[in-house]
């Protein structure tokens, strides 16, 4: 599948109409991204499992239940080993028990879990259960030992979606998903002062209203998908779209890689786990063919998918890549921090994990006040490469606006006045290739960093 789904095209319209009218919405990625991966657990392709990143009361419970009325969905408060199979001895199963969310769901299903924070907050061996059994049942078979009844064993075969939505806690247990094996693509909530008041204000007006727009919203995804088609095989993307995929899923795969740090000194420990691209590259290849399903246009399938991508790194390295790509020369600490809108000691650890990786150049570690960071040449043109529209005439889009709004919060400063002091010029990772290698600082070989280790002079 290489063109959009234009049968579904004017009902995937009169949906974002009417999602942005009852959210007052600035965008509508949310909910076609999770129709998506709905969609996608239908075809003969890799599943997309999707997180919504947000704080609470940001909309992410609405936007899931655009899939009440889709069959196979199967909703979830918590996550457990129970919840998924149940161990019960046999003598005190209740008459009505299920086995667990994986026996109701059978061999093929959607798993909705409005709480996946939940599991983020279990003690270390109960969280390393759960998610060591997601990571199983992503592909496709979970067998669970009990010692009841003699020692028992309950099997699961099939193929399951997991859809559910995070707070930002997820980025403190990043290390500890990331050593057991990412399995879930992020999607994240922007917003702003004024973002908020709307959503605030629209609420106090809706009422009894709210129910009715959900009720809405969900009639108009049901019909999305009984306009969906679904193939018997998935012809490969065009060249275009694999090559941009690549590019984005092995900058984002080291990106988002874990780095272990004593848990008291905070000083990393032992050599960098690093995360390889082929399995991201299939989920964000299989989002996009879902999205195409659901009446996205190439363009905007791609966009969507792009976003998704840069969101499922860590939110502090991810905003430090995309805060030195609008320099064409090192910058300090203090300066990162600043457009990072964080403090400057954590701004620290995320550049030190990222240089670690070999994803940043750090120059003179040793002197606090002279110490400063530059993007490796191999992210910055990956940045670059990710940067550009899917039509070869069409003009590079800002990475300004993957951050937030040009006034955003997120950013802490206005995109406007991100400018090199070295140069003098707005050096964004927008600028024509030529210009901006002419803007990079000449490399100081006697103060640099590579891989997170002193370079000798």
């Amino acid at each position: 599948m290489s063109a959009y789904n234009t049968d579904a095209r004017g009902t995937l319209l009169s949906f974002r109409e009417r999602f942005k009218a009852a959210y007052a919405a600035d965008d509508t990625d949310m909910p076609e991204c999770i129709l998506a991966a709905y969609v996608v657990n239908l075809m003969p392709t890799d599943p997309a499992w999707l997180l919504i990143v947000g704080s609470p009361s940001g909309g992410k419970t609405a936007a899931l239940s655009i899939l009440n009325e889709l069959p196979n969905v199967h909703s979830i408060s918590t996550v457990s080993q129970g919840s998924l199979l149940s161990g019960s001895p046999r003598r005190e199963k209740a008459p009505d028990a299920t086995g667990g969310v994986l026996r109701e769901l059978g061999e093929l299903g959607v798993v909705v879990c409005k709480d996946f924070t939940s599991i983020l907050s279990m003690n270390r061996d109960n969280q390393a259960g759960v998610l060591a059994a997601l990571r199983e049942i992503y592909d496709g078979s979970w067998t669970r030992t009990f010692g009841t009844d003699g020692g028992r064993k309950e099997t699961w075969q099939g193929r399951a979606t997991f859809i559910g939505a995070v707070t930002q806690m997820i980025d403190q247990r990043h290390e500890v998903m990331a050593l057991m094996g990412e399995r879930f693509l992020l999607l994240r909530l922007r917003t702003d002062d004024d973002l908020s008041l709307r959503m605030t204000r629209k609420a106090l007006e809706d009422g009894p209203d709210e129910q009715e727009a959900r009720e809405s919203l969900s009639r108009l995804a049901k019909a999305i998908v009984g306009l969906v088609k679904i193939p018997d095989r998935c012809d490969p993307l065009p060249r275009q779209v694999r090559d941009n995929l690549t590019t984005l899923a092995n900058l984002i795969s080291q990106c988002r890689s874990a780095i272990e740090r004593d848990g008291r000194t905070r000083e990393i420990e032992g050599v960098p786990f690093r995360e390889e691209g082929p399995r991201l590259a299939r989920q964000l290849a299989s989002l996009f063919r879902g999205l195409l399903a659901i009446g996205n246009t190439e363009q905007e399938a791609w966009m969507k998918v792009r976003r998704v991508g840069l969101d499922s790194m860590p939110e502090l390295r991810r905003r430090a890549i995309l805060a030195l790509s609008t320099y064409g020369s090192p910058e300090r600490t203090s300066t990162i921090a600043r457009v990072c809108n964080c403090p400057p000691t954590t701004t620290k650890r995320a550049l030190e994990d990222l240089a670690y990786l070999g994803l940043l150049h750090r120059y003179n570690p040793e002197n606090h006040e002279a110490e400063t960071w530059e993007l490796a040449d191999k992210t910055r043109e990956a940045l670059e490469g990710v940067s550009f529209d899917l039509a070869d005439d069409e003009p590079p889009f800002d990475l300004q606006g993957i951050i937030g709004p040009e006034t955003s919060p997120e950013i802490g400063i206005s995109s406007a006045s991100i400018i090199s002091a070295n140069t003098g010029h707005d050096s964004r990772v927008s600028l024509p290739k030529g210009r901006r290698k002419a803007l990079r600082a000449p490399e100081d070989t006697a103060g640099r960093e590579g891989n997170g280790l002193a370079a000798s002079q």
